[in-house]
């Protein structure tokens, strides 16, 4: 399930978000459908980062701060 929302999510051209608020809903969504089975890996991770990169237009460092505060709330 996790890999068709994914997928969906890394289409070609994707709508960038405007808004800050919509960048933490969407890796906070992606964080919590990660860890739904209990199991949250470093693949997983690896995946909502790529997503998270070509959806935003932002780097590693970026994209790790934003994943870590979605994995805080």
């Amino acid at each position: 399930m996790l890999q068709a929302i994914l997928r969906a999510l890394s289409a070609p051209e994707p709508a960038r978000l405007p808004d800050p608020d919509a960048r933490l809903a969407l890796a906070a969504l992606l964080v919590r459908v990660a860890k739904t089975d209990g199991l949250y890996s470093a693949e997983e991770v690896e995946h909502i980062d790529r997503v998270l990169m070509a959806r935003h237009g932002i780097g590693p460092f970026e994209v790790a701060k934003l994943r870590s505060e979605a994995e805080s709330l």
